[in-house]
């Protein structure tokens, strides 16, 4: 008679019982969202991505942030382009060899975009200059984009 009584409450236990839903969010020291027309950023402070998996059009990575999708585009052997110097304490060079319209945005670690320069490139070598004695001593990113190929570059650029 326990016994039959006692599978009838862990019977009815289990059926009456709901899951646990977990609702989408991370805790982190520090981060933030931000949208634009152009896109979105979403980063955490401190998260460490250990390991990506791929096989043909799939792709799994260990970590909260997780990218609907991932396109990674860059710029290819002969279009090498130097950023110098870095450190820097007043003037960027960037040196271009590819012929093509470039575009030189540089963000600064909230995503907001600081300079975006617009420069064309015709037959050899090129240095373009990026004026930075007003901006404050930090990290930046330079995304260096041609536009006449599709093709594009990130740079970390520490300002003394």
């Amino acid at each position: 008679m326990k016994k039959t009584r006692l599978i009838i409450f862990l019977l009815s236990a289990t059926l009456s019982s709901k899951a646990q839903s977990l609702a989408s969010s991370v805790i982190a020291a520090s981060g933030d969202q931000f949208t634009s027309s152009r896109g979105s950023l979403d980063w955490t402070l401190g998260e460490i991505m250990t390991e990506t998996y791929s096989q043909s059009n799939r792709f799994f990575t260990q970590g909260f942030q997780q990218p609907a999708t991932v396109r990674v585009t860059g710029l290819e052997e002969e279009e090498v382009v130097k950023v110098y110097p870095n450190p820097t304490k007043d003037i960027l060079h960037v040196m271009t060899v590819a012929s093509g319209d470039y575009v030189f945005e540089l963000f600064n670690m909230q995503g907001q975009r600081m300079v975006e320069q617009k420069a064309q490139a015709i037959n050899g070598t090129q240095v373009h200059k990026i004026d930075l004695t007003d901006f404050r001593v930090a990290l930046y990113l330079l995304r260096i984009s041609n536009t006449t190929t599709g093709k594009n570059v990130i740079h970390k650029i520490e300002k003394l």
